[in-house]
């Protein structure tokens, strides 16, 4: 499930709900396509309340980080260790981002 919020400064906050995988995968890259992205606003995907991702999601976070660049911003809480463990493994906390909270995300 995902809930998006638009926020007083322009930012769009997408929040992933519960075990996200392939059957998600479209939905989620269709929902962030769909944000209206201006040349400033950011687009936080925050996976506070997501159990697990598996390689599509990853993917579809980095085919959408590359379309926004430094406006990009993934919130992984630190008690989101399995989401933690597969963006380690393949070395994209920097490239994707990664903060511990949304008040780390909104000090770009």
């Amino acid at each position: 499930m995902l809930e998006i919020e638009s926020q007083g400064d322009g930012t769009t906050v997408v929040r992933a709900i519960g075990e996200c995988d392939l059957g998600d995968r479209d939905r989620l890259l269709q929902t962030l396509l769909a944000v209206p992205a201006s040349a400033r606003a950011s687009v936080i995907v925050s996976l506070e309340a997501c159990d697990y991702i598996d390689s599509s999601i990853v993917s579809a976070l980095l085919q959408y980080r590359r379309k926004l660049k430094d406006r990009f911003v993934l919130v992984v809480p630190e008690d989101r260790s399995i989401i933690h463990r597969i963006l380690g493994i393949l070395g994209l906390h920097a490239i994707l981002g990664v903060r511990s909270s949304p008040a780390s995300a909104t000090s770009l």
